[in-house]
């Protein structure tokens, strides 16, 4: 296979650098997503980083469109073995780190779905239990009325 030309060796550089620095940039927003769930931040909160997130994530996925072809022809070339791994191999760490928050993310927002949830049941009950003393203080307060009269 032909090895690529300098100006898509050049895209190909530039095109995973942009997916470094947005994959530092997801590294940080969880950083960012587990100091607030720690801190049991407001929903609305979570919610923005997420969505900031997601259009970080979404923009690795369409130029990864453009990247693919050119790292396939970029590896299946001879020439500069060290650098192919170099290249490619700078983002193992990362993104294994952000797999890793990932994890610990997924299992806090978990748990604080659980703790919402029961929360949740325990209201209802207590919703539950004022509406039946409620009937009960009214059939009362109403017989008390009626003998009155």
């Amino acid at each position: 296979m032909a090895a690529l030309s300098k100006a898509q060796y050049d895209q190909m550089v530039a095109l995973n650098e942009k997916k470094r620095i947005n994959l530092e940039s997801i590294m940080l927003m969880a950083l960012e997503l587990s100091e607030l769930l720690d801190r049991d931040e407001e929903p609305e909160a979570i919610l923005l980083l997420l969505d900031k997130r997601q259009a970080l994530i979404d923009e690795i996925s369409a130029s990864q469109a453009e990247l693919e072809p050119l790292v396939r022809t970029f590896m299946a070339s001879e020439e500069d073995s060290e650098e192919r791994r170099a290249l490619l191999d700078d983002l193992i760490p990362l993104l294994e780190g952000i797999a890793q928050k990932d994890v610990e993310i997924r299992s806090s927002i978990v748990s604080r779905h659980e703790a919402y949830q029961e929360e949740l049941r325990r209201n209802s009950l207590n919703s539950r239990a004022i509406s039946k003393y409620n009937q009960g203080v009214d059939a009362v307060s109403s017989e008390l009325f009626d003998k009155k009269q």
